[in-house]
């Protein structure tokens, strides 16, 4: 777990898990879907049950479309992303491999996916560089990757645990012994900013941008595995953005 988040989507409400009969009933399954929701399962209409392999190849297409980026998920990315699909329905049963319904689907958009796309359109340029990491690299993988580095380097990672989250370890010290530290970065409109970082002081500062944030931050200076922070994220490239609250990004 990356920390706790306050309103983070979970727990989930008990449903049944996702195992739910491949009907045909496709009209009453789906009924109160409405826009970007409606147009991304209506690819598989009459169907209401899908294969992970055709989920994946829609949600490939879809994300880079709806996010407006150049860089695609990779595959481990969109085999994380099935599995929080089914999670959504429940997170206590095993993952069906063979594929998903509509019913998990649709708790899955509003409460994982909308948040993810809303966080990659805020740092578009920095997704589309590759400074970020996507959802399915792992809080060990990444103390395993910089804990060689000097004090200072550090990775970003979008948060596979906490949906539309952005995570950012560093190495914090080496002596008496490597440590590596892990912030959680709640993205949203607060006090100030859109990317919030809350301190053990119980303290909390929120910055317009993701470059901003890490630029003010002096405990990292090298972004892994070898790029100073400044050639990386000297020059904030922010956006004035158009969402929709309740569909996602225009």
């Amino acid at each position: 777990s990356d920390g706790e988040v306050k309103n983070a989507p979970r727990p989930y409400e008990p449903v049944q898990p996702d195992c739910f009969p491949p009907g045909t009933d496709y009209d009453k399954r789906t009924e109160g879907m409405t826009g970007h929701e409606r147009a991304f399962w209506d690819e598989f209409k009459p169907r209401t049950y899908v294969a992970f392999e055709e989920f994946k190849a829609r949600l490939s297409k879809h994300f880079c479309h709806f996010a407006k980026v150049q860089r695609p998920l990779s595959k481990e990315d969109l085999h994380t992303m099935c599995v929080s699909v089914q999670r959504a329905a429940n997170r206590s049963m095993p993952i069906d491999h063979r594929g998903l319904s509509v019913e998990a689907f649709r708790l899955w958009w509003g409460r994982w996916y909308i948040p993810l796309i809303k966080t990659v359109v805020r740092i578009r340029a920095i997704w589309d560089k590759g400074y970020i990491k996507g959802v399915s690299y792992s809080k060990t993988k990444a103390r395993n990757d910089i804990i060689g580095g000097p004090v200072g380097t550090f990775l970003l990672r979008l948060s596979g645990n906490n949906a539309g989250c952005v995570a950012m370890a560093f190495v914090a010290r080496d002596h008496p012994h490597k440590e590596v530290a892990h912030i959680l970065i709640q993205v949203g409109k607060g006090n100030g900013g859109y990317f919030t970082v809350k301190f053990d002081t119980g303290q909390e500062r929120a910055y317009e941008t993701l470059e901003q944030l890490v630029l003010e931050c002096k405990r990292v200076t090298i972004l892994h595995p070898y790029k100073a922070k400044s050639g990386a994220f000297g020059s904030s490239e922010g956006e004035n953005l158009q969402e929709d609250e309740e569909e996602g990004p225009s």
